[in-house]
């Protein structure tokens, strides 16, 4: 055999031991389907989102938007929103309901349903609309900034209560009734 074509035959069984072989994968404490439970971040950043929260921004247009966001430990959460134009008028007011959840950096939600005024109605579980990822800006005791990670808009939500007291929707919220009642799912 010449050189050269003992050249090419290393050369291919060089190339093939390496196509052949995959990087290994690190060595996980328990099987691919089996989850270990949630992080002490998680955990952590879980505890910090319960609880009342509020926020209040104005437009270029001088549409002032107010969001008060109530979760609950169950896993579910109670959001009215208002809008009011620049002179004050309310052109908007809101109740959404559902679930949220965090994990890692990644805050989402779930809308189940929505109340306008005295009628409230569930969304289509098949509509990718009515389900939202947030990356996890800042998280305190008193702050949550958030941005939501398709649109990039920014949020930012002040603590109001640890525990859902004396708010409006805070007596209603994962009992009967509900702000969102009659929209059950």
């Amino acid at each position: 055999m010449d050189r050269r074509m003992l050249l090419t035959l290393v050369l291919a069984m060089a190339l093939v031991g390496c196509a052949g072989t995959r990087p290994p994968v690190p060595n996980a404490s328990g099987s691919w389907f089996w989850k270990e439970g949630a992080s002490r971040d998680t955990m952590t950043s879980r505890r910090l989102l319960i609880g009342v929260w509020h926020s209040e921004a104005t437009d270029i247009h001088g549409v002032t938007r107010i969001e008060d966001a109530t979760r609950l430990a169950n896993g579910t959460y109670v959001i009215h929103f208002v809008e009011r134009s620049d002179s004050g008028k309310v052109t908007a007011d809101q109740t959404e309901c559902g679930r949220w959840g965090i994990s890692g950096n990644i805050y989402f939600t779930i809308t189940e349903a929505i109340r306008e005024g005295d009628h409230g109605d569930p969304v289509s579980p098949y509509d990718a609309a009515f389900y939202d990822a947030y990356a996890v800006l800042v998280l305190t005791k008193a702050a949550f900034e958030y941005k939501h990670v398709e649109s990039g808009q920014m949020m930012h939500d002040d603590r109001v209560n640890d525990v859902p007291k004396n708010t409006e929707w805070s007596g209603r919220i994962g009992s009967t009734p509900s702000p969102c009642e009659g929209a059950s799912t």
